[in-house]
């Protein structure tokens, strides 16, 4: 496995499954990522207020991007997430396989929808609009 100097993943929690979904197909449909997997959960955030801490159910959205996306991405997902301070992280990709750093490289600034991915509960679709987006019931108005 070569080592990486662009790849990151970007750690995003989302309000609910819709809101997660939504993001997910927007980012990729705008080629601002090559992927995106949403962990069914919830997973459960505990995090400090001004006044006290408190639990809150979330989803979890792993993005896979390069480098160079990062500013877009983050203007993305503000724009369309509910939270008025979203957690957005990027993390780096140390290391990964040969054939899919190059696929994560290229995808972003290809125009071809075939390239490109959503991965619910772990399975990966490719293209448009993919058969998993049927199969979980979103609207069609999502639909990348």
């Amino acid at each position: 496995m070569p080592p990486s100097k662009t790849a990151r993943i970007v750690l995003v929690t989302c309000g609910n499954l819709i809101e997660a979904r939504r993001i997910a197909a927007k980012v990729v449909h705008k080629r601002l990522a090559a992927c995106a997997t949403i962990i069914l959960g919830p997973v459960q955030s505990v995090t400090v207020g001004r006044e006290k801490s408190s639990t809150r159910a979330n989803q979890l959205l792993l993005i896979k991007t390069v480098e160079k996306q990062l500013p877009a991405l983050e203007a993305e997902i503000k724009r369309l997430h509910s939270y008025d301070v979203p957690e957005i992280l990027a993390l780096p990709a140390l290391w990964g396989s040969a054939d899919y750093l190059k696929w994560l490289s290229e995808t972003p600034s290809t125009n071809s929808l075939a390239s490109r991915c959503l991965v619910v509960a772990g399975r990966a679709f490719r293209g448009g609009r993919s058969s998993i987006l049927q199969r979980h019931a979103l609207p069609n108005h999502l639909h990348v």
